[in-house]
């Protein structure tokens, strides 16, 4: 790890729980993005950030994708739910 990183890693433990479990889904999401954007075609990233843009703006609300099984909190957008069509 670098100087850097450790440094950051520092700051992080010493701010209160609820920053730090933000910055947890923030980290873990960017994650999952890096990973699997250079797999996704082109045009289905573009409706993928269309979407998160509707739903971030209000102009759209999504349905939970499996409504007998456990939610996601998220702390910009609430309970993020996708809509069958």
């Amino acid at each position: 790890m670098t100087a850097t990183a450790k440094r950051i890693e520092q700051e992080i433990r010493d701010l209160p729980l609820e920053d730090m479990l933000v910055l947890h889904d923030q980290l873990v999401t960017s994650i999952h993005e890096k990973e699997e954007a250079h797999k996704l075609d082109p045009a289905f990233r573009e409706e993928i950030q269309r979407r998160v843009k509707e739903i971030d703006s209000g102009k759209a609300e999504g349905v939970d994708a499996l409504p007998h099984g456990p939610t996601r909190q998220y702390p910009r957008r609430g309970t993020v739910r996708v809509q069958r069509q």
